[in-house]
């Protein structure tokens, strides 16, 4: 088994969390400061950015290795990169932005979810 931080679409509430991650329990929510939310539109990004105090809004599960190929081959796919990340006693992969595009919208919130439900 391996834990994945999820912080958008894979987010609880979301369709790709119904499609990917429905049977699998949600194990913990954080914020994890030093990173960066933005909108590109149809799926959000994270970015490293060491000056972020607020971060990210992510959830915690774990899966088994089939669903990490799958996930990883959509991801990698999307240009993002998978990192190793250890918060918080947890170590866990999660996908990255290599850049910040030009017309990425930056969410203050670091919530995903939140900043979806603003929009409506």
């Amino acid at each position: 088994m391996k834990q994945i931080f999820v912080y958008g679409t894979l987010r609880k509430g979301f369709m790709n969390n119904e499609r990917f991650l429905g049977k699998y329990k949600l194990i913990k929510k954080f914020r994890i400061k030093r990173l960066d939310l933005y909108d590109l539109g149809a799926y959000p990004i994270v970015v490293p950015n060491n000056e972020n105090k607020k971060g990210v809004v992510v959830e915690l599960y774990e899966v088994d290795h089939v669903l990490h190929k799958i996930i990883k081959k959509m991801e990698e796919g999307a240009n993002y990169i998978e990192i190793r990340m250890h918060y918080k006693g947890r170590d866990a992969f999660m996908y990255m932005y290599p850049y910040i595009p030009l017309n990425a919208i930056h969410i203050e919130s670091g919530d995903y979810t939140k900043y979806i439900k603003s929009l409506k």
